[in-house]
């Protein structure tokens, strides 16, 4: 099979009547054909043993080649499947033997059993419609019976089993981007453990991966897509919950869906009326080979006659989900009747705040920390802080909101911007759907103002850009390390052998010239180590930092926070003399890294050993998330398990609608040049 000509790489969007035409497929973006490359950001894009291909079967084909497996050879295969897949694994000569998953999808162990004989070699993993299966189960599970195993990551784009990526754990796997992108065709082929391509076809016309797919995908990959996705699904499943079957009833961490599978008595008759309305639903199992005997598969036939895959894609925006909802039920929604009260003081919630801040474990969403702030920087903005309380009266959410600037056009942020790191809506995640409904109407009705609400640095994994419909003006790094079960000593059991003897060694080098303290700050010892930082970052930025040009805030701050018990400052001394300092915050179960400093002159990793060290301890104190905080820095990413971004956006009403539509092109100058400096 050939290269695909470029005019089938891509879909494009259409309107039906008045209403905007939607479908799984999301449409092809403008960039994918002119601007700025993005770049191949993230894996697969950045492993040097992948290779693009015209189509899944080519890049199937491939990795069946490369793993050695001959026609004749037998794969377990899941009854439930795509029909492409098959296709490519029958073409390929091998014998294929069905296994049926259980209610979550996954492979059944006694079933599977059953199926095993000497000329069994490969077991078959799909990770359905962006939910991925427990891979490193089924890897320990193949390797314990001689079997390869190779991971159908088609409809998985960027999706996580424990924070690795899925795709990671086969012997081979294949990817299709062009599934989440919108384009007609082009995959991803990738082999494991070391191995290489020499048994697949060689690179030639047929193979070459400089095929337009290539360009097209790596133009078009786009980090912030996950959390969108996410986001539309949880509006979806609060509104169709009861529609929706296992294993897609609950958004799983690390699931990045391709679309919303409901069930359904008529799927037909469903499918139809959607069809009228503009929204065109698929069918998630259809084939395109025929199936295994119904007879003997049951459960998958069932599920395969009754589930239609609605849009979840992430340039649906909250009117297009709302409208499938309408469809779907037959009804107009009736959004959960909130109210929005506006405050100007800071102190006016004081005696619930501190719970909403608690729930959203985020210590930048304090009353201390935006107090320290507003003193510091609010110069003469004016407070218009915002309290969404449900009908009896439970605070869903406060928005920290002040306005910025009045002319030429008037803005409000949040308070935080600058030092302040995760920024936004305080609440707690159940609410996030009611909160960014009653955000939308605040700005539509003009709650706050006419004019533009600019959001810096919003969690990322939140998805507020597309809860809100809001124009994304930029997306930042903020790496996290979330522990798993083993904390500590699991996280370093995923890491190489290489990583674990370089730490292991350069702390006890340090020890072994020297004697070694780490000492975590007191309350009578506060003043004094932040000297200490201070003077240990300037040694290395001696001309100057955001960090040390806030100094009054951050001593303000340290200060509130070592009150609390929030304050986590390290120091590692070196026969006594204190020659590393790090300072973050334990807040909520999530500790954060938030600046640090080290003498110049030393010529030991200060640094990394004291940075490991304040890993370590919060592994072992049963911390759930260790988080870097913004900036794409390599050292943060040796220590990182997930990337969830901060997102920056505006939403805007009245003369100002078109600026965030447009770019947020009324912004002013300077804040557009800082953003493009960003």
């Amino acid at each position: 099979m050939g290269p695909v000509p470029a005019t089938r790489l891509f879909r494009i969007g259409r309107r039906t009547g008045d209403e905007r035409r939607i479908a799984v497929a999301p449409p092809l973006v403008a960039r994918a054909f002119h601007g700025r490359r993005a770049g191949a950001s993230g894996f697969p894009m950045t492993e040097a043993s992948r290779r693009v291909f015209a189509g899944v079967p080519q890049g199937l084909w491939a990795v069946i080649a490369g793993l050695g497996l001959e026609a004749g050879d037998a794969i377990l295969v899941p009854t439930c499947h795509h029909g492409a897949e098959i296709q490519a694994l029958r073409g390929a000569g091998l014998e294929l033997r069905y296994y049926e998953p259980g209610p979550a999808l996954e492979p059944d162990p006694e079933g599977l059993e059953r199926l095993l004989t000497p000329r069994a070699r490969a077991l078959y993993l799909i990770h359905h419609l962006g939910f991925p299966q427990d891979a490193r189960t089924w890897r320990h599970w193949a390797r314990e019976r001689g079997l390869l195993l190779i991971e159908d990551v088609a409809q998985a784009w960027r999706a996580t089993i424990g924070g690795r990526p899925a795709g990671s754990f086969g012997d081979g796997a294949v990817f299709a981007p062009h599934l989440t992108f919108g384009l007609r065709d082009g995959a991803i082929g990738l082999l494991g453990d070391g191995r290489d391509w020499a048994g697949a076809p060689p690179s030639g016309s047929r193979w070459d991966p400089r095929l337009a797919a290539q360009r097209l995908v790596e133009r078009i990959v786009d980090d912030g897509v996950a959390p969108k996705r996410r986001a539309n699904y949880e509006q979806l499943l609060s509104e169709l919950g009861d529609r929706v079957s296992a294993p897609f009833d609950r958004l799983s961490e690390g699931a990045v869906p391709l679309a919303f599978a409901i069930e359904d008595s008529d799927p037909t008759g469903l499918r139809t009326r959607l069809a009228a309305h503009g929204i065109f639903a698929s069918d998630p199992w259809s084939l395109a080979e025929p199936s295994p005997p119904n007879a003997a598969f049951v459960a998958t036939a069932l599920r395969r006659r009754s589930t239609l895959a609605l849009p979840v894609h992430q340039h649906l925006r909250p009117v297009d989900l709302e409208r499938i909802v309408t469809v779907v039920t037959g009804r107009p929604r009736r959004p959960t009747p909130v109210r929005t009260e506006i405050h100007h003081d800071l102190d006016a919630l004081r005696d619930e705040w501190d719970d909403l801040a608690l729930a959203s474990a985020n210590v930048f969403a304090t009353r201390e920390w935006l107090g320290a702030w507003w003193r510091h920087y609010g110069n003469d903005g004016r407070l218009l802080v915002s309290a969404v309380r449900d009908p009896g009266g439970r605070l869903l959410a406060i928005l920290p909101l002040y306005v910025w600037r009045e002319r030429p056009l008037r803005i409000l942020r949040f308070l935080g911007h600058g030092p302040g790191d995760q920024l936004g809506p305080i609440c707690a995640p159940a609410d996030r759907v009611i909160v960014a409904r009653e955000i939308r109407r605040c700005v539509a009705a003009g709650s706050w103002g006419s004019g533009m609400v600019l959001g810096d640095h919003l969690a990322g994994a939140d998805g507020w850009g597309a809860r809100l419909g809001a124009r994304t003006l930029r997306w930042t790094s903020s790496p996290v390390l979330r522990f798993g079960a083993g904390g500590w000593s699991g996280f370093l059991a995923d890491r190489s052998a290489n990583f674990r003897s370089q730490l292991g060694r350069r702390e006890r080098r340090l020890a072994g010239e020297h004697e070694l303290r780490f000492r975590l700050t007191g309350p009578d010892t506060v003043s004094a180590d932040m000297d200490r930082l201070l003077e240990l970052h300037r040694a290395r930025r001696p001309q100057g930092s955001s960090f040390t040009a806030r100094e009054p805030f951050h001593r303000e701050t340290t200060a509130l926070l070592a009150r609390r018990g929030w304050l986590r400052l390290w120091l590692l001394e070196l026969d006594g003399v204190a020659r590393a300092a790090w300072y973050g915050t334990r807040f909520a179960g999530v500790e954060s890294f938030y600046q640090s400093g080290r003498d110049p002159s030393a010529k030991q990793s200060l640094g990394l050993v004291l940075l490991a060290h304040t890993i370590r301890e919060a592994g072992q104190d049963g911390i759930s998330e260790y988080r870097h905080l913004r900036g794409a820095e390599g050292y943060k990413y040796r220590f990182a398990t997930h990337d969830p971004g901060l997102e920056t956006l505006a939403m805007s009403n009245g003369p100002a609608a078109g600026a965030a539509a447009t770019g947020a092109a009324l912004i002013p100058r300077a804040l557009q040049r800082r953003i493009r400096a960003a």
